[in-house]
Formats: structure tokens, C-alpha cells, sequence
């Protein structure tokens, strides 16, 4: 009798594993490569995390993490994408909350972005990247490499600062409302 329902149990898994991959609700759902920054390109959303986030492969070779600056996207790094594709496997992603990826309702945080990453570069199968970060992307990159050393390769940060040191007590108020870096964003 017991072996019965131990059968049992493990047909219901199957079918249920099954039933997720057929239908694409599984951890990783291909889609349409929605920028169209290059012809080689493939793209996907993640469950990773609290959340789903849309992210983009183009090119071959070894991986390359590309991530945007704070209220940006996947296009913001078009350039640098191109480029970049020509020698390696670039994955561009739109972080938490940005672009196509969806929120929570979790605080953002740098060590949050990381770990969000670092759950994508698992769905992926990728071992090791390179990272190429840009303003709140480099910083993400940092703290990548601070607490995921054995995941990054190399990093690459544009406009990073790990600390507010440089700034004013006017421009840290500034940036500390989220409504003024929406103005900003919109005004862009």
C-alpha cells in the first residue's frame, strides 16, 4: 500500500513539472527580444526572487553582465551592447523595478539588486561573468564583487559611487525623494 502512494506521489510531481515546462511557467519563459539593439539576440523573463525580470542574451563568448544606471533600462547600454556583442555573450537586464522587470514590495537596495543578479546568472547556468555597471549598476557591480567574489570575473564601473562623500547636504536631501528622481527622469 505504501509504495502505491509513494508511486502515486511522485507521477503527481512529474505531471506538475511537466505541466510547467509545456505551458512556459516555469523559472525562465522565453519571449521576443523586445529591443532589438541586435540581431543575434534572445530574450526571457526570470522568476527570480519576488519578482520577474526581463533580461536579453546577444552575442557569444563569455559572459558579459550589462546593468543600467537608476531609472533606466536595458536601452540606456544599447550602445555599449552592440559593441560589447561582438566579442562576447552579453546578458542586459532591466533591474528590479525598471523597464520591463517587475517590483516588490521590498525596499531597493544594492545587496537586493545583487542577490536578484546573482539568482539570474543561476537560472542561466553561468558560473562566473564579467560585469560592466553604469552609475547605480556599477555600484550593484561593487557589491557584487564584495559579497559574490566567486561569481564576477571582472568589473567594469562608470559613474559608481560607493559612498555620498562628494556630495552636498542640499543634493543628498535631493536625491533622497523618490518624486525628484522621477522629475529628473522625465525631464531627461
Amino acid at each position: 500500500m505504501r509504495k502505491k502512494t509513494i508511486w502515486k506521489s511522485q507521477l503527481v510531481i512529474v505531471c506538475v513539472i511537466l505541466g510547467l515546462v509545456i505551458s512556459g511557467c516555469g523559472p525562465i519563459k522565453s519571449t521576443e527580444c523586445l529591443t532589438q539593439i541586435t540581431e543575434n539576440c534572445e530574450a526571457g523573463y526570470a522568476k527570480v526572487n519576488d519578482i520577474t525580470m526581463y533580461y536579453e542574451v546577444h552575442g557569444s563568448g563569455e559572459p558579459l553582465l550589462v546593468l543600467h544606471g537608476s531609472s533606466g533600462s536595458i536601452e540606456d547600454m544599447k550602445n555599449g551592447v552592440v559593441e560589447l556583442s561582438k566579442n562576447y555573450q552579453v546578458i542586459a537586464v532591466d533591474t528590479r523595478g525598471h523597464g520591463r522587470t517587475t517590483d516588490s514590495d521590498q525596499p531597493f537596495s544594492y545587496e537586493l539588486f545583487a542577490k536578484d543578479f546573482i539568482a539570474l546568472m543561476d537560472l542561466l547556468e553561468i558560473d562566473r561573468a564579467h560585469i560592466l555597471g553604469l552609475s547605480d549598476g556599477g555600484i550593484t557591480g561593487l557589491t557584487m564583487a564584495i559579497y559574490y567574489p566567486d561569481r564576477v570575473n571582472k568589473l567594469v564601473t562608470i559613474g559608481a559611487n560607493f559612498t555620498p562623500d562628494g556630495l552636498t547636504d542640499l543634493e543628498i536631501e535631493f536625491l533622497s525623494d523618490s518624486e525628484n528622481i522621477k522629475k529628473v527622469h522625465v525631464s531627461l
